[in-house]
């Protein structure tokens, strides 16, 4: 528990969500993976949840609280992060980003890949860090602040698919390879 009071700080609150976007969430919630419609996809019930929770967000009021929200869609890799938006000004822009995972809001949306859900968790800590690292320097905040950081994991099922440990000297770059070790390439 945080026993900490946050009176007269503001509260800079940052969420990464990170979204399985693999094969497997173009299929039922039962498994079934032909003819499935739309709304019966489990990509559709996680789009709809996600808007759920960013509606949820935006509805806070303090004035202290500034609430921050970067999607991380994974499917083999987690190569295409979202940039944060703050959740009260920026809501239309996140339900955008929202749906159009996938390829939009329609019966012809394909999700695709393996599940790589390291690559995704790897990605929401750098970008939280280089969120928060950004806030911390921020010379044209003049009052006491707090900064929390949060990772909110979507996802259907076992990871089929890693990123191995070599990392390049210098970059977050990582070779990524199929849970069997073939089909192995550096990402950046």
């Amino acid at each position: 528990s945080d026993d900490f009071h946050y009176e007269n700080y503001l509260l800079k609150v940052n969420i990464t969500l990170i979204l399985d976007i693999s094969g497997s969430m173009d299929f039922s919630l039962t498994g079934v993976q032909n003819n499935v419609s739309y709304n019966d996809r489990r990509v559709t019930i996680m789009k709809n949840q996600t808007k759920a929770l960013i509606e949820s967000f935006a509805t806070n009021t303090n004035d202290d609280v500034e609430i921050n929200i970067a999607l991380v869609p994974f499917n083999g890799s987690a190569n295409s992060v979202k940039v944060f938006r703050n959740v009260k000004t920026e809501k239309a822009s996140l339900i955008s980003d929202v749906n159009s995972l996938c390829g939009g809001l329609n019966n012809n949306q394909n999700c695709d890949g393996g599940t790589n859900t390291g690559d995704g968790m790897r990605r929401a800590y750098y970008r939280l860090l280089q969120k928060s690292q950004a806030q911390a320097n921020d010379s044209t905040i003049t009052r006491d602040y707090k900064i929390k950081n949060y990772n909110i994991f979507l996802s259907d099922g076992a990871t089929s698919f890693r990123s191995l440990n070599y990392v390049q000297t210098g970059t977050e770059s990582v070779y990524e390879c199929s849970w069997w070790g073939w089909n192995c390439r550096w990402v950046d």
